[in-house]
């Protein structure tokens, strides 16, 4: 609330502003007293003004001086009236003013962040009634920034999955909040020699906040090398997204941030060549404390979805790489065969 004495320089400065509008006559010059034009100074002086058609012979037909304003005053009213304004604003929160902003302008800022952080703009939101229309380009919006930024807020994960565990939102957005929440690819040396070790690690960009409202597993199929169609490394128990937050904690991944590997594979090709590396594993989500005892996998390497899953896609990474003939064989390193081997390293998870 803002206290009665505000008011009075409003006051005083209207008061300043009306005071120097008000014009004032200066001069000697003789004038008409209706529409201010000028007497002839010599000559003979008609009856009527030529301009309005005035009767100058009555009293008060003509009077002395030009009409001017005084501009001392008005800049001073003008000044005055700018310090009220900012002084009334400044006694306004910004949350006062966003109640003025209309709601598509409140979503532009939610989702372009001018000002940075947005809990003022997502607190006047949240007491609004959005249109589909309007929950569509608020979505829209949220994920582009994810993408952009490599998270979201609290406030806005939150709207997100609010709007789409009460299907509020098209499938091709709730597609889009899953599968753009990862980015994946396998590291791994585009040239090696043969009876080295190679190893091939996946790489995980992630920007999905751990919620309570949805889970993320993932179930590995396993690596393919070459044209065996033999998986290496195929998981029985399937991933959690909570499992590779904790590894990234204990600094096992040993990349900070977003970033953390999800398996590896070491082997040791013993053939020159062209070698393709293949890892196929599936993402599943699933309503918060879904467990699963273990895997089942089918006959042709596609697992059983379990039927609490709320979704599932399958993702399939891809290395090409080229192994070059060393010069010579070390000691007790047999001759090279048809397909690379696996070594004892084998499959870290």
């Amino acid at each position: 609330m803002i206290a009665h004495f505000a008011w009075q320089p409003f006051f005083f400065s209207a008061s300043i502003l009306i005071s120097a509008w008000w014009r004032r006559r200066v001069g000697d010059e003789l004038r008409c007293s209706k529409c201010d034009y000028q007497v002839a100074p010599e000559g003979g002086r008609s009856a009527a003004c030529s301009e309005c058609g005035a009767d100058w012979n009555r009293p008060g037909g003509l009077v002395k001086g030009r009409l001017e304003r005084n501009p001392l005053f008005l800049g001073l009213g003008s000044a005055s009236s700018a310090l009220c304004v900012l002084m009334f604003a400044s006694s306004l929160s910004w949350r006062h003013l966003l109640l003025l902003y209309p709601t598509r302008v409140l979503i532009h800022q939610i989702v372009e962040a001018p000002r940075g952080f947005v809990v003022a703009e997502w607190a006047e939101l949240n007491g609004r009634t959005l249109t589909g229309e309007q929950e569509i380009r608020l979505a829209e919006g949220l994920l582009q920034k994810r993408l952009r930024k490599g998270y979201l807020s609290s406030d806005g994960d939150t709207w997100l999955q609010g709007a789409i565990a009460a299907g509020r939102l098209p499938r091709s957005l709730v597609r889009r909040y899953d599968r753009e929440a990862f980015d994946f690819r396998l590291i791994a040396p585009d040239r090696v020699k043969t009876n080295e070790d190679l190893r091939v690690q996946v790489e995980m960009i992630d920007r999905l906040r751990v919620s309570s409202r949805r889970e993320v597993h993932f179930f590995v199929g396993g690596f393919y090398v070459g044209e065996s169609t033999e998986p290496i490394g195929r998981r029985r128990q399937p991933i959690s997204i909570y499992e590779v937050a904790a590894r990234r904690r204990r600094g096992e991944t040993g990349v900070q941030s977003k970033k953390g590997d999800l398996l590896e594979l070491t082997l040791t090709p013993d053939q020159a060549g062209q070698l393709r590396i293949r890892l196929v594993f599936w993402m599943v989500v699933t309503p918060p404390g879904t467990t699963f005892r273990r895997i089942k996998w089918k006959a042709d390497g596609q697992p059983v979805i379990p039927s609490k899953a709320l979704r599932s896609e399958r993702f399939e990474l891809e290395h090409t790489l080229e192994v070059v003939a060393s010069n010579s064989h070390p000691p007790g390193v047999e001759p090279p065969g048809d397909r690379p081997r696996q070594n004892q390293k084998g499959v870290t998870p």
